[in-house]
């Protein structure tokens, strides 16, 4: 199979350098584009294509076509703040502490006496409850049959981690047994849709597991309507766990997942998922735009949290458009601060129906999310 990508370098776009590490291409570079080819390419895997970008770009970019003999105009936002923007916004706080929740939901059915699976538990608890940072707001969950809440609250899903807070969590670290039962994760996951993260936080949740379930999809599911303020970082402990669970759980929420094999010392692995999930994050943002323009549909309607050096889509349709000289401004903006902004002008638009069929998908997308919201 012949395969070709085409790529246009702009002010804007400042590519610093092109590679493919999964399939043998030919790359082309010029001032203003960059080529890609490959002859008799397999796709036995998929290709991938890394873009290296300078650090010091803009945290928002944006691409336009239009379509329709250049009525509508369709725009993909990409966000992508670094640790700079993060510090500058939330100055000498702690970001972490002032925008994420930390719940640690625990296998502690009766499988995982096997292969000392529970033991990897308890040191991967004691580790994760040891390196969160004071005053962070966090709780833990065990299931099985049932699922059982540390710090069951009826108006706070999550404590202060404090001295005594972190002592009642070291114990129960120490001293969780595999008692209960099967494993029923759905009614946990349930219970944190239902009580949804403090207003200006987003939420972490680490899920450590060994076996399988009966309705992974009915799980996955549910996850997928949280990851508009829940990232999942999925543990598969023991030689068996369920990859296609695990695997899922991560990817329903754009969190990452890992497997703990038997025997194993567990502080390699907790320590990455730490390092992942120890990143401030922009809530509760915005896209502002300026100029004379028309009505507008943006998907999705509520940005997720925009981590550190990660990158959120969106994607704005523009009906019945004309520049008229003009040249569009979007800025990015959290809690009334500007994060970043990018403006372009009709030099910078070509005509194509690429986005506009992103946007097509993206909509979709979360008219079938709020269905199923509004189902359950």
């Amino acid at each position: 199979m012949l395969f070709r990508a085409h790529i246009d370098r702009s002010e804007q776009n400042q590519i610093i350098a092109v590679a493919n590490m999964s399939h043998p291409v030919n790359v082309s570079e010029s001032h203003q584009t960059i080529d890609i080819s490959s002859e008799g390419i397999a796709l036995d895997r998929d290709i991938i294509v890394d873009i290296d970008l300078p650090q010091n770009r803009s945290p928002v970019l944006v691409a336009a076509e239009q379509y329709n003999n250049g009525s509508k105009l369709a725009i993909l936002t990409a966000l992508s703040p670094g640790n700079a923007d993060f510090i500058s916004i939330f100055d000498e706080q702690n970001p972490i502490i002032a925008t994420t929740e930390f719940i640690f939901i625990i296998d502690c059915s009766g499988s995982m006496d096997d292969d000392d699976r529970i033991n990897l538990a308890r040191d991967a608890m004691l580790l994760f409850v040891r390196s969160l940072p004071m005053g962070a707001h966090f709780n833990i969950i065990r299931f099985g049959s049932d699922y059982e809440i540390l710090f069951n609250d009826i108006t706070l899903t999550t404590s202060v981690y404090g001295e005594r807070t972190a002592k009642q969590a070291e114990n129960l670290a120490r001293t969780m047994a595999a008692d209960l039962g099967g494993t029923e994760l759905l009614a946990p996951l349930q219970y944190l849709k239902d009580h949804p993260p403090a207003s200006g936080r987003s939420r972490q949740v680490f899920i450590l597991t060994d076996g399988e379930i009966q309705n992974t999809d009915e799980v996955i599911e549910l996850c997928r309507l949280m990851s508009s303020t829940t990232r999942i970082f999925s543990f598969g402990l023991g030689p068996t766990p369920s990859r296609s669970l695990v695997k899922g759980l991560a990817r329903a929420t754009n969190g990452h997942f890992i497997f703990i094999p038997p025997n194993s010392t567990v502080d390699r692995y907790v320590g990455i998922q730490l390092r992942r999930a120890l990143q401030p994050s922009f809530v509760n943002g915005a896209l502002q735009w300026f100029g004379s323009l028309p009505k507008s549909s943006q998907a999705p309607r509520t940005i997720p949290p925009v981590y550190p050096d990660d990158r959120v889509l969106v994607y704005t349709l523009f009906e019945n458009f004309n520049f008229q000289g003009q040249s569009p401004l979007v800025d990015f903006m959290v809690e009334n601060r500007r994060i970043g902004s990018a403006s372009f002008n009709g030099n910078d638009v070509r005509e194509g129906n690429t986005i506009r069929r992103l946007i097509a998908k993206a909509l979709i997308q979360e008219l079938l999310h709020r269905g199923n919201e509004s189902y359950n």
